[in-house]
């Protein structure tokens, strides 16, 4: 009875452990799909939330990039190597562009003067600068009207940038210019009007540039080729015009630039050329080279200072 007893507490014990160890294993195996699903769920959020950071990102590095391009939408690019011609008035003005230079010159001369071989009476040496977005008034072909610019020509730092009349026809010392594009793509410059009322809003006058190097198509018509001929004689000039202004520009500047490196080697200026001598001497060269422009060469001397 005794041995029973024993036997039969024995077999309670064994039940009592496995039954022990099973919920034991059942627990583990649940806490382990349990911690599973929260790391699945957890990467999943981490993932979501870095692809909304990446796209926000993204996002805002594009909504950047749009307004800094949108900084100035009316700006005027001026490439280089280029010339375009205008009218104004009694006047016929030209903008010569360079693809080494910052600047861009703009000369004018008067129409009624026909000889091809006279030269462009003044000129200016400006430098476009970017600005806040300015509305003007401008008279465009005979009508009034408001633009809206990003460009202002600014005289450039070099000597005598502008000649003594350049201005004249406009607003004298206090002429403003900026720089626009027309409704048919052309580039119009907007001078400040001559007598301009600083009280009230300036009004401008705008000058159309059309390029130069424009192709016409073959006519028989004899109104259409003396146009022509007319067009490649003025290109041939502002060519010319604008070689002369470089090459006189550059003889005064290497000639100071080796007056500076002979007085940093203990030197005098006076061992090596000087500025007059060397722009007097190209521009002897010059009118052997340019005979028809020999006026023009003395001139563009004396607006050097010489």
């Amino acid at each position: 009875m005794q041995r029973n007893q024993n036997q039969m507490m024995k077999k309670k014990s064994k039940l009592k452990w496995f039954i022990i160890i099973a919920v034991i294993i059942i627990i583990a195996l649940l806490g382990m799909f349990f911690y599973g699903q929260s790391n699945k769920d957890s990467n999943h959020n981490t993932s979501s939330e870095s692809s909304i950071s990446s796209s926000q990102a993204s996002e805002s590095s594009n909504d950047r990039s749009s307004s800094q391009k949108n900084d100035y939408p009316y700006s005027v690019a001026f490439p280089g190597n280029q010339i375009y011609q205008g009218n104004y008035d009694q006047l016929g003005f030209a903008i010569t562009t360079y693809s080494d230079r910052s600047d861009i010159m703009v000369a004018s001369r008067a129409k009624a003067n026909t000889d091809p071989t006279a030269h462009m009476g003044e000129n200016a040496s400006l430098v476009p600068k970017n600005i806040s977005t300015k509305k003007i008034n401008v008279v465009e072909n005979g009508t009034e009207k408001t633009v809206k610019a990003n460009t202002e020509l600014k005289l450039s730092d070099t000597t005598n940038a502008v000649s003594a009349d350049f201005l004249t026809p406009f607003n004298g010392n206090d002429t403003k210019i900026f720089a626009y594009t027309m409704n048919n793509g052309h580039i119009a410059l907007a001078f400040t009007s001559k007598n301009s009322d600083s009280h009230k809003a300036a009004v401008y006058q705008a000058i159309e540039f059309t390029p130069t190097d424009t192709s016409t198509n073959n006519s028989t018509s004899d109104v259409a080729e003396s146009s022509s001929e007319v067009n490649d004689q003025a290109s041939k000039e502002n060519q010319a015009y604008a070689d002369i202004q470089n090459r006189l520009t550059a003889a005064r500047d290497a000639a100071i630039d080796n007056q500076n490196k002979a007085v940093a080697a203990g030197g005098s200026p006076n061992d090596v050329q000087s500025a007059v001598s060397a722009v007097i001497a190209e521009s002897d060269v010059l009118k052997t080279e340019y005979p028809q422009y020999s006026d023009y060469i003395e001139n563009s001397v004396r607006q050097l200072g010489y």
